[in-house]
């Protein structure tokens, strides 16, 4: 819940987050009690803490890499139109992102929350404990699978945040090689200087409509995020 940057991240209060860790508790503790009670030996006692905290922070680290491949592709389309310098924080993310980057976060996670992601996260994190039962420890028969498994979800940011500005960066690449010849025809031009407005305007100019290209991706994403959220338990079990 505290990861997690669709339910606040760092910009909701912590009582207000522990409040929805209650009531999600008190939501999903009745189907798991089954009439067990905790272990006596408090060293087994925190073991068992130490697993759940372990599970929370994966699955919690898993659905913070979709929202930052969406940042890392406004942060790309920043450094192309050299408007790169200025850095402005964002909460959910407790670091500082480009102009363009903090942009592209808020419309993702927009639009992450009008698809119904924050609840498919919490049915996954439901799931996670049927998977993993409360008085069990996880085997992790393959630690090799699992550390391939993790860098390659980590990997995939890069992918996603290259395809989701990839409308921009293209124009944006064309218009350099436009001023390019600019220069070669005419050399007494500040290309250079010149460029700079023009890459500005024309990368929000084609942002515009690239919006519709992220909506139309973000189910893809989402279904992403949780099949690898269901795969990495799987791992564990």
């Amino acid at each position: 819940m505290n990861l997690a940057p669709f339910l606040g991240g760092q910009a909701v209060a912590s009582n207000v987050k522990i409040g929805l860790s209650v009531v999600l508790t008190a939501l999903i503790l009745p189907g798991l009690a089954r009439g067990q009670a905790a272990p006596a030996n408090p060293v087994l006692f925190v073991a068992l803490l130490a697993k759940e905290v372990m599970i929370g922070v994966t699955i919690g680290f898993i659905a913070q890499l979709l929202l930052y491949a969406v940042q890392m592709a406004g942060a790309l389309i920043d450094v192309q139109r050299g408007m790169d310098q200025p850095g402005l924080h964002a909460p959910q993310l407790a670091g500082n992102v480009s102009a363009m980057g903090l942009f592209q976060f808020q419309i993702g996670l927009v639009i992450f929350l009008f698809l119904n992601g924050h609840l498919m996260y919490i049915r996954a994190l439901a799931d996670s404990f049927d998977r993993i039962p409360l008085l069990e420890f996880p085997r992790l028969l393959s630690h090799v699978s699992l550390a391939e498994l993790m860098a390659r979800i980590s990997g995939q940011i890069f992918v996603i945040a290259i395809q989701l500005g990839a409308p921009v960066l293209i124009t944006l690449f064309l218009v350099d090689v436009i001023f390019g010849a600019i220069g070669k025809i005419a050399a007494q031009v500040n290309v250079h200087h010149e460029s700079q407005p023009v890459k500005a305007f024309i990368g929000v100019l084609i942002l515009i409509p690239s919006i519709a290209f992220i909506f139309s991706r973000s189910g893809d994403l989402l279904s992403q995020m949780i099949w690898n959220i269901y795969n990495v338990l799987t791992r564990l079990v």
